[in-house]
């Protein structure tokens, strides 16, 4: 069994008692974590993206008309929205900033989180849940989790990711890196380690013998 399972405090028993062992997907910017829980969920999985609940609580009236009252409106993009990368790039070098921001979103999302896993339990026949977040152990969750799997990338790699992913410079992918725990040190608390440092085709041969290695743990 490995460190942790059976621990979640998240309500993860469906109708019928079984319960869906909740695993989190997590590393640093760049890493390649979601392709590894977009493998896991082709596997059987039931995924749920911490990204997208942040995408959907920017929609939200209240969350906007308070961003754009601290931040400003130039945050917001030509239809009115709020555009990540421009709040990105007041944010990721003002580490204050940050804080306030982290303070206000993150119980949000923790809210709808959790909200998710537990009806995706509900409808579940046992199958695992994963999450991907990148905050996971910033956020505590490691705590609400059965296990969790930490993606790790070579340095170089992981900013050349963020570059392209995000729009963002050198210097920008950078900030965004160093705004989360080190790599060195999520990888420390793991349950599971995979090292992205090959092709695509490695990552996956080596998420699909973690999966493996989960359903026979959890």
């Amino acid at each position: 069994m490995v460190k942790g399972a059976g621990s979640s405090s998240v309500p993860s028993r469906g109708a019928d008692g079984v319960k869906s062992p909740v695993v989190a997907v997590t590393g640093s910017p760049g890493s390649g974590k979601s392709t590894v829980a977009q493998v896991f969920e082709s596997l059987g999985a039931r995924l749920i993206e911490a990204d997208k609940i942040g995408h959907r609580l920017l929609e939200r009236a209240e969350v906007k008309e308070h961003l754009t009252a601290w931040l400003g409106e130039g945050i917001l993009d030509q239809e009115g929205n709020i555009s990540r990368p421009k709040m990105a790039s007041l944010l990721f070098g003002d580490r204050e900033k940050l804080t306030k921001y982290d303070a206000f979103i993150h119980p949000l999302l923790l809210t709808e989180l959790r909200e998710m896993i537990a009806e995706s339990a509900r409808r579940s026949d046992g199958k695992m849940i994963v999450i991907d977040a990148a905050l996971i152990y910033e956020w505590g969750f490691d705590t609400e989790c059965d296990a969790v799997v930490v993606v790790s990338a070579p340095l170089e790699e992981r900013i050349v990711r963020c570059m392209r992913k995000f729009g963002e410079s050198r210097e920008g992918a950078i900030e965004r890196m160093n705004s989360q725990i080190p790599q060195q040190e999520k990888a420390a608390k793991a349950d599971f380690i995979i090292k992205n440092h090959g092709g695509i085709d490695e990552l996956r041969k080596r998420a699909e013998k973690v999966y493996s290695e989960l359903k026979e743990s959890l």
